[in-house]
């Protein structure tokens, strides 16, 4: 077969130049080439506007969610610094009641023992606040 091949281009190629070659070697018709060129170019048109496009958009859409994800995912420490805030507020609102109750409790020793107990509870809420 490719000596069919080589001795049918080498007749052609001493015949005609190279179009003529390449048209008797591989059969070129060449209304049928040009209708394949252009079925070619056709659905390449007809892919990119109704295949290509629609995903491209797609892909692009889902590129701004996770942009904006990413973007939520930054501002997230400042509302944990927020979160962390209120869950400190909520801890010093029940330590403050447990103490209130521990001086009910505590009623019947001297006042002064509480006195110096309560204070030394204030003192260490204030120095974990500074």
């Amino acid at each position: 077969m490719i000596t069919l091949l080589a001795s049918a281009t080498a007749e052609a190629a001493e015949q005609s130049g190279i179009v003529e070659t390449i048209k008797t070697t591989f059969g070129l018709n060449w209304p049928f080439f040009i209708a394949q060129v252009i079925n070619f170019f056709l659905v390449v048109f007809i892919l990119k506007k109704f295949a290509f496009g629609p995903i491209q958009q797609m892909l692009e859409q889902r590129r701004a969610r996770i942009a904006e994800g990413e973007d939520a995912a930054l501002l997230d420490p400042e509302v944990e610094a927020l979160r962390g805030h209120e869950v400190t507020r909520e801890t010093e609102r029940v330590a403050r009641r447990w103490a209130a109750e521990a001086v009910e409790a505590l009623g019947a020793l001297p006042k002064s023992a509480v006195k110096r107990g309560l204070e030394r509870m204030a003192d260490s809420i204030v120095t974990r606040e500074g």
